[in-house]
Order: C-alpha cells, then structure tokens, then sequence
C-alpha cells in the first residue's frame, strides 16, 4: 500500500492527523481546525478529536465533554449514551486481527446525483452537527478508498486504540 499512495496520503499513514473539533467549525467558508501535535499533552478532558491516520479515522470523546455538543452531534443528552465502538460484545475479531468499525463507503443521492459519504453520524440541523460531517467528509472526499471509522468514548474499551497513535509521547526506552 505504501508504494502506490500519493505522498499527501503516505505521510498521514506515516504520522496520523489530530484535529479538535469540540469547537465551532466554519463550514461555509471552509475554515477547518488545524492539526495537533500527537501528543496526550494536547487531549483536553473537555474535548472532543478527530484523529485520521489515512485507513483509519477516529472520533475521540472525552468525558467532560459540554452536553451541548453531545446533543447537537448525537442527539442525546448523557456521556454514556454516545455510541462507543469499544461496548460491542464482539470487541475483537481475531482471525482478522480487526475491530468492529463502520467501513465508510461512497452513495450516490438520488435527487442530485452526486456521490454523497455515508458516515455512522446522523446529521442534525444545527451548525456543529454540520461542521462535523462537512468537516469529515473533507477529510475524505478524495481518497482513493475510504477508511475504517471509530467511535471512542474516553472510558471505552477501546482506548488504547487511539492513544497508540500518540507518538510523541513515547521514549525511546
């Protein structure tokens, strides 16, 4: 795989991007947050993150997170009730060695005909609903596949799975 990506891809493969998104994105004028060093040092208990390493994009959530930005992107109104990957019975499939993720694929609307990203978040009519979606789905809109998407509460299962990617705290012991 490495060999036949274009570099703009390869070195998100390489060193994966980290973007806070628990702020207001401005959709309209495609004014996307910027990447984060991969550092736990930059995760605020407060936030919520996109972390998208090119064949895998997660949505990191912590717990302190404002209730606010829990009900205008999942429609719920308590930590616990955000979708968590990590609470599937099934954590693991070992014989494929993968998670249990929404593999993001390409649609076609029916009434424009444009192809349209189906990701596992619905979209809500409100303005940090949709500068998320806008904002994944610029992310994305180009690649030549799609990546593996995760949901990841900061108390999950699955936590590890997205802290491996901070590289930069890690020693060389």
């Amino acid at each position: 795989m490495m060999k036949s990506l274009p570099l703009p891809y390869l070195l998100t493969y390489i060193y994966p991007d980290l973007y806070p998104v628990h702020y207001e994105i401005n959709y309209e004028t495609g004014e996307w947050p910027s990447s984060l060093q991969l550092s736990y040092a930059n995760i605020q208990s407060d936030g919520a993150y996109i972390l998208d390493a090119h064949d895998v994009m997660i949505l990191y959530i912590c717990k302190n997170i404002n209730l606010k930005w829990i009900s205008d992107v999942f429609g719920v109104s308590v930590f616990n009730q955000i979708p968590d990957d990590g609470e599937s019975d099934q954590i693991m499939n070992k014989s494929l060695n993968k998670f249990n993720h929404h593999q993001l694929s390409s649609s076609v609307d029916a009434d424009d005909q444009r192809p349209t990203l189906l990701i596992p978040i619905a979209q809500y009519d409100n303005p940090t609903s949709i500068g998320l979606i806008q904002f994944i789905n610029a992310l994305i809109d180009n690649r030549p596949f799609k990546p593996s998407f995760y949901i990841i509460r900061d108390v999950s299962k699955l936590r590890h799975f997205f802290l491996k990617y901070m590289f930069d705290d890690r020693s060389e012991s």
